[in-house]
Parts: C-alpha cells; sequence; structure tokens
C-alpha cells in the first residue's frame, strides 16, 4: 500500500528517474536532477521556512528573502528527494522499507551481494536491461497489487527475484574474508525461505494469517508486526 501511495505523490519528487536508467549517466546528472527540484524549505532558528517552489538552483544563485543556501540546506533538501533509488552520503533504496526485525540484515546482504562486484552488477543489469520504458512502468503499476505475481514484460518477477537472489548469494561467498568465517549468504537463506521459495510477498502472507490462522484477531497481528 505503500508503494501505491508514493504513485501519486509529487512527480517532481518521487518515482523512477527515466533519464538516469541510461548507462552513460554520471553523478553529475543526479546533481542537475536536484538542483531543479523545488525545495520544499529551509530552517532558521528553529522555524521551517517554505520556499515557495523555487529551484534549489535559483535558491542557490538569489537566496531567498535575505536567507542565503548553506551546506546544510542542500544536506536538507537532499532527503526531500524520494525516488525510487537515491543518493545522500549513501545509495538508498527506498521502496524495501518497512521489513520485518529477521530480515532488515537480509536487505544489507542482498544489496552488498549485488553491488559490491562489478561482475555480479552487470549480470544482474542483464536481467532487465532489455525491458522497454512502458514495460517497466507496467511494473511499477502491477508490483502493489500483485506482489511477486507481477511480470517484467513476459517475464515473472517471481523468477527474476529469485535468480538475484541467487546472484547475491554467489557474490557474498566471494567477497567473505578469513576473519568472517562464513558467508553472509546467511542473511539471505531467510529471504528465500520466507519470500521467494513459496512465492509469496510478505503482505500475502499476512493476508494468508490473518484470514487463516488469526481468525481476524488483531492482537495476534500486532504480535506478529511487533520489532
Amino acid at each position: 500500500f505503500r508503494q501505491e501511495i508514493w504513485r501519486y505523490t509529487d512527480p517532481e519528487r518521487s518515482g523512477i528517474l527515466w533519464e538516469l536508467l541510461d548507462e552513460r549517466r554520471r553523478f553529475r546528472d543526479y546533481l542537475e536532477y536536484v538542483l531543479k527540484m523545488p525545495v520544499m524549505f529551509i530552517v532558521r532558528g528553529g522555524d521551517w521556512i517554505p520556499l515557495g517552489g523555487i529551484s534549489f538552483r535559483e535558491f542557490l544563485k538569489n537566496g531567498y528573502q535575505g536567507a542565503q543556501a548553506t551546506l546544510n540546506d542542500f544536506e536538507l533538501h537532499l532527503s526531500t528527494a524520494f525516488p525510487e533509488a537515491r543518493l545522500k552520503q549513501y545509495l538508498e533504496i527506498r521502496g524495501i522499507d518497512g521489513q520485518s526485525a529477521e530480515l532488515i540484515p537480509s536487505v544489507a546482504a542482498f544489496w552488498k551481494g549485488i553491488l559490491y562486484d562489478e561482475k555480479t552488477r552487470d549480470k544482474a543489469w542483464q536481467l532487465v536491461a532489455s525491458a522497454t520504458r512502458e514495460e517497466r512502468q507496467r511494473l511499477v503499476e502491477e508490483v502493489p497489487r500483485k506482489g511477486l505475481q507481477a511480470s517484467l514484460g513476459k517475464t515473472p518477477i517471481l523468477e527474476i527475484a529469485r535468480e538475484l537472489v541467487a546472484l547475491s548469494c554467489a557474490s557474498l561467498g566471494t567477497q567473505t574474508t578469513e576473519e568472517e568465517g562464513r558467508s553472509e549468504c546467511v542473511f539471505l537463506k531467510r529471504i528465500q525461505k520466507a519470500i521467494t521459495d513459496p512465492g509469496k510477498s510478505p503482505a500475502e502472507t499476512l493476508l494468508e494469517k490473518w484470514n487463516n490462522e488469526w481468525q481476524g484477531d488483531i492482537r495476534q497481528m500486532l504480535a506478529y508486526l511487533r520489532i
């Protein structure tokens, strides 16, 4: 439901940055996107001051009602960009928010496996590289409603998810140090057990428990979701 809500939230600062999907794009292109994005507010003396929709580039050049742009203003501005993936002091993958406690380390391990190895990044990209913009947009619309039953073009997203987890697991195995003694793929086993092996999203599992095991008992649901 959260993902569905974001589909209808401020298109100037949310959604997929289609122009940045080109492999020739650089950090500078993300910077340009942020500079032209309207500033929501700045903070001065504890007061939150709206800037009337001017871009950060305009604020940087001309100021606003006597206030001049600062580095703190820019860092705050970065946190008001809400695309699917955003750059701050790190790369933030936003669509994976709100996991159960046991899956929180699995998220970090999954992305470490995918992103920290060049060959794995290339293999992961090849799984989706041929998709058109229309197919990607259709996936964005389907995932909140269909979960792992959605498709990217003609390929079921569950199939892609299973391949991505396998790629990440193999990559983590090559990144293990002598001090660690074991691969961090152990955390991905939780994703496989809870999601990709049964082929159910966490939402589907929750709904099944609500309708069957819990019989609509809100106390059992709260206990299940407690962190």
